[in-house]
């Protein structure tokens, strides 16, 4: 459903061209992940997908450590298929493998990205209003489970 929809949305803006993950990663100079971890998508990133990207290229993960296979990662760094990594989860968090560290290019950050002060407030002040909203009565927006719905 998802595919369908991104699809339909590029279909519609000549500028963009709709086309399947291996051939978009073969094609890009940096891939970029943003996925969540799902069956579907853990190790997203494994040695058939290095396969089909563009040597040399860039891969960048910040969405979770599990959509990226470390092992097949680092055999396309040791092949020069990938060029480096910048990886802000890993699947072996909080370690890193030493393997990685070896490589002069990658480069790790603690996945804290959202950490500012403003996001803080931010994440504060959605709290409280989601509190404030269900104990109106109403339902809560950001509701990543249905307690009184499943009791019913």
């Amino acid at each position: 459903m998802g595919t369908a929809l991104i699809k339909e949305a590029i279909t519609q803006d000549e500028s963009a061209i709709f086309c399947e993950l291996q051939e978009l990663a073969s094609r890009s100079d940096v891939i970029i992940l943003h996925v969540p971890l799902t069956d579907n998508t853990r190790h997203l990133v494994d040695t058939e997908f290095l396969a089909t990207i563009k040597p040399g290229a860039l891969l960048i993960n910040v969405s979770r450590g599990g959509i990226v296979n470390t092992d097949a990662v680092l055999a396309a760094i040791d092949s020069g298929r990938l060029d480096a990594v910048a990886l802000d989860v890993l699947e072996s968090e909080p370690l890193v493998p030493q393997e990685l560290l070896g490589h002069p290019g990658n480069v790790f950050t603690p996945h804290v990205a959202f950490s500012s002060e403003a996001s803080l407030v931010e994440l504060r002040e959605r709290a409280c209003e989601e509190v404030i909203r269900v104990l109106q009565g109403d339902e809560p927006r950001e509701a990543r489970n249905n307690p009184l719905h499943n009791s019913l």
